[in-house]
Protein backbone atom coordinates (compact mmCIF):
# COMPACT_ATOMS: atom_id res chain seq x y z
CA UNK A 1 0.00 0.00 0.00
CA UNK A 2 2.90 2.44 0.53
CA UNK A 3 4.60 1.78 -2.75
CA UNK A 4 1.24 2.58 -4.64
CA UNK A 5 0.71 5.79 -2.11
CA UNK A 6 4.19 6.86 -3.25
CA UNK A 7 3.56 6.06 -6.96
CA UNK A 8 0.55 8.06 -6.99
CA UNK A 9 2.36 10.62 -5.32
CA UNK A 10 4.75 11.13 -8.15
CA UNK A 11 1.92 10.52 -10.53
CA UNK A 12 0.65 13.74 -8.78
CA UNK A 13 3.82 15.42 -8.83
CA UNK A 14 4.63 15.18 -12.34
CA UNK A 15 1.15 16.47 -13.22
CA UNK A 16 1.39 19.20 -11.18
CA UNK A 17 4.98 19.94 -12.59
CA UNK A 18 3.73 19.34 -16.17
CA UNK A 19 0.53 22.10 -15.86
CA UNK A 20 2.15 24.37 -13.61
CA UNK A 21 3.97 26.31 -15.87
CA UNK A 22 1.00 28.83 -16.50
CA UNK A 23 0.22 29.37 -12.84
CA UNK A 24 1.85 32.18 -11.71
CA UNK A 25 3.08 32.37 -8.03
CA UNK A 26 0.43 34.76 -7.16
CA UNK A 27 -2.39 32.64 -8.22
CA UNK A 28 -1.14 29.72 -6.15
CA UNK A 29 -0.66 31.47 -3.47
CA UNK A 30 -4.55 31.20 -2.41
CA UNK A 31 -4.28 27.59 -2.62
CA UNK A 32 -1.44 27.25 -0.31
CA UNK A 33 -3.75 29.32 1.90
CA UNK A 34 -6.64 27.31 1.63
CA UNK A 35 -4.49 23.97 2.39
CA UNK A 36 -2.96 25.52 5.44
CA UNK A 37 -6.37 26.44 6.80
CA UNK A 38 -7.81 23.45 5.70
CA UNK A 39 -4.50 21.75 7.38
CA UNK A 40 -5.62 23.61 10.98
CA UNK A 41 -8.74 22.79 11.21
CA UNK A 42 -7.81 18.87 11.06
CA UNK A 43 -5.35 19.82 13.19
CA UNK A 44 -7.50 21.21 16.00
CA UNK A 45 -10.20 19.26 15.60
CA UNK A 46 -8.64 15.94 16.08
CA UNK A 47 -6.53 17.95 19.36
CA UNK A 48 -10.03 18.95 20.81
CA UNK A 49 -11.53 14.96 19.92
CA UNK A 50 -8.06 13.62 21.47
CA UNK A 51 -8.61 16.12 24.84
CA UNK A 52 -12.25 15.12 24.68
CA UNK A 53 -12.05 11.02 24.10
CA UNK A 54 -9.60 10.64 26.09
CA UNK A 55 -8.60 13.13 28.87
CA UNK A 56 -7.11 10.81 30.52
CA UNK A 57 -4.71 9.39 28.30
CA UNK A 58 -3.61 13.54 27.62
CA UNK A 59 -3.29 14.36 31.43
CA UNK A 60 -1.05 11.07 32.14
CA UNK A 61 0.78 11.68 29.17
CA UNK A 62 1.48 15.39 29.63
CA UNK A 63 2.35 14.71 33.17
CA UNK A 64 4.99 11.69 32.00
CA UNK A 65 3.08 9.15 33.05
CA UNK A 66 1.79 6.18 31.07
CA UNK A 67 -1.32 6.58 28.60
CA UNK A 68 -4.29 5.15 30.69
CA UNK A 69 -7.04 4.19 29.50
CA UNK A 70 -5.88 3.86 25.90
CA UNK A 71 -5.10 0.44 25.44
CA UNK A 72 -7.61 -0.15 23.31
CA UNK A 73 -5.68 0.91 19.73
CA UNK A 74 -8.49 4.07 19.45
CA UNK A 75 -5.81 6.41 20.58
CA UNK A 76 -3.49 6.01 17.79
CA UNK A 77 -6.63 6.69 15.33
CA UNK A 78 -6.25 10.06 16.59
CA UNK A 79 -2.91 10.52 17.37
CA UNK A 80 -1.86 9.91 13.60
CA UNK A 81 -3.97 12.02 11.83
CA UNK A 82 -3.34 15.02 14.16
CA UNK A 83 0.53 14.56 13.92
CA UNK A 84 0.56 14.12 10.08
CA UNK A 85 -1.43 17.51 10.44
CA UNK A 86 0.98 19.25 12.42
CA UNK A 87 3.36 18.13 9.94
CA UNK A 88 2.26 19.01 6.82
CA UNK A 89 1.18 22.49 8.68
CA UNK A 90 5.10 23.17 9.89
CA UNK A 91 6.01 22.76 6.17
CA UNK A 92 3.42 24.93 4.63
CA UNK A 93 4.09 28.01 7.32
CA UNK A 94 7.96 27.18 6.28
CA UNK A 95 6.89 27.42 2.79
CA UNK A 96 4.74 30.64 2.86
CA UNK A 97 8.02 33.13 3.06
CA UNK A 98 10.00 30.80 0.25
CA UNK A 99 6.89 31.10 -1.57
CA UNK A 100 6.47 34.90 -0.47
CA UNK A 101 10.05 35.51 -1.74
CA UNK A 102 9.86 33.52 -5.26
CA UNK A 103 6.65 35.33 -6.16
CA UNK A 104 8.90 38.87 -6.48
CA UNK A 105 10.60 37.76 -9.35
CA UNK A 106 10.58 39.34 -12.97
CA UNK A 107 9.13 37.69 -14.96
CA UNK A 108 10.49 39.23 -17.95
CA UNK A 109 14.10 39.36 -16.26
CA UNK A 110 14.53 35.42 -15.49
CA UNK A 111 11.91 33.68 -17.92
CA UNK A 112 13.04 30.11 -17.52
CA UNK A 113 13.77 30.24 -13.95
CA UNK A 114 10.60 31.59 -13.05
CA UNK A 115 9.03 28.65 -15.31
CA UNK A 116 10.67 26.57 -12.93
CA UNK A 117 9.57 27.90 -9.89
CA UNK A 118 6.01 27.90 -10.82
CA UNK A 119 6.31 24.36 -12.26
CA UNK A 120 8.00 23.37 -8.83
CA UNK A 121 5.70 25.27 -6.90
CA UNK A 122 2.53 24.05 -8.43
CA UNK A 123 4.54 20.30 -8.50
CA UNK A 124 4.66 20.28 -4.07
CA UNK A 125 1.17 21.74 -3.53
CA UNK A 126 -0.37 18.85 -6.00
CA UNK A 127 2.09 16.90 -3.47
CA UNK A 128 0.83 18.10 0.10
CA UNK A 129 -2.96 18.16 -1.17
CA UNK A 130 -2.68 14.95 -1.81
CA UNK A 131 -1.06 14.28 1.50
CA UNK A 132 -4.05 16.35 3.16
CA UNK A 133 -6.48 14.28 1.27
CA UNK A 134 -4.75 11.24 2.63
CA UNK A 135 -4.63 12.84 6.01
CA UNK A 136 -8.54 13.29 5.49
CA UNK A 137 -9.04 9.96 5.11
CA UNK A 138 -7.20 9.06 8.20
CA UNK A 139 -9.95 11.12 9.63
CA UNK A 140 -13.06 10.30 8.30
CA UNK A 141 -12.95 6.02 8.09
CA UNK A 142 -12.41 6.14 11.54
CA UNK A 143 -15.49 8.26 11.47
CA UNK A 144 -17.34 6.33 9.51
CA UNK A 145 -16.91 3.00 11.44
CA UNK A 146 -17.69 4.75 14.37
CA UNK A 147 -21.01 5.82 12.98
CA UNK A 148 -21.67 2.28 11.68
CA UNK A 149 -21.23 1.19 14.98
CA UNK A 150 -23.55 3.20 16.73
CA UNK A 151 -26.23 2.75 14.21
CA UNK A 152 -26.04 -1.20 14.75
CA UNK A 153 -25.90 -0.42 18.86
CA UNK A 154 -28.86 1.38 18.20
CA UNK A 155 -30.88 -0.93 15.88
CA UNK A 156 -29.84 -4.22 18.39
CA UNK A 157 -31.12 -1.56 21.34
CA UNK A 158 -34.19 -1.21 19.23
CA UNK A 159 -34.73 -4.73 18.33
CA UNK A 160 -34.68 -5.84 22.08
CA UNK A 161 -36.72 -2.96 23.60
CA UNK A 162 -39.50 -4.55 20.45
CA UNK A 163 -38.81 -8.24 22.09
CA UNK A 164 -39.66 -7.07 25.25
CA UNK A 165 -42.30 -5.05 24.55
CA UNK A 166 -44.64 -7.71 23.04
CA UNK A 167 -44.23 -9.58 25.85
CA UNK A 168 -43.27 -13.35 26.71
CA UNK A 169 -44.71 -15.80 24.25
Amino acid sequence: MTILRFGIAIVIAWLGYHFGTSITLDNQWPLYDALRNTTSIVFGIMGALLALVYPDAVKNALRGGPAAGANDGGLGRLIVPGAHSALLLIVLVVLAPVISWLATYNPESFPEQVALFRRVSFSLFCVLSYWQVLILLMVLIPFDEMYTKIMQDIARLRLRRDMHRNGRS
